[in-house]
């Protein structure tokens, strides 16, 4: 008889944590996914205004494609004027066209990063879609 009760303690207490486990990692995830911080909304394009923005998901898979993203990349890293949000632009290389997106401390810092993306892109277009807070 003993036993029995042993199990269903033992039982409902892995209940009782794995519920407050799940709780726990689940609350973090809610609050980063409806917090609409200004970051996530940069990286998603409104349908109206910018529908035809690309994504970081859309990076073009061909060798030029990804040797441009990283020339500028590089670049933007080795840079040392250059804030670490500007850093971490987003590169997009995609067919003839380099998409930079994210948020700036400045009008500045957003010309300068399109500038370096101008010199290395080579051939490509470049569309400046930063934003500056």
């Amino acid at each position: 008889m003993n036993s029995i009760h042993t199990r269903y303690i033992l039982a409902a207490a892995l209940g009782i944590g794995g519920a407050l486990a799940a709780g726990a990692t689940a609350e973090p995830m809610n609050r980063a996914r409806n917090s609409g911080n200004a970051l996530n909304a940069v990286d998603r394009p409104a349908r109206s205004a910018s529908a035809d923005l690309v994504t970081a998901d859309q990076q073009g898979h061909s060798v030029d494609e990804a040797d441009t993203t990283r020339r500028i990349r590089e670049a933007l890293m080795n840079d040392p004027s250059l804030s670490m949000s500007a850093k971490n632009v987003t590169v997009i290389t995609r067919g003839g066209t380099v998409t930079l997106r994210g948020w700036l401390a400045s009008t500045a810092e957003s010309r300068r990063v399109e500038q370096i993306a101008k010199e290395k892109a080579g051939t490509h277009n470049i569309v400046n879609a930063t934003k500056v807070r």
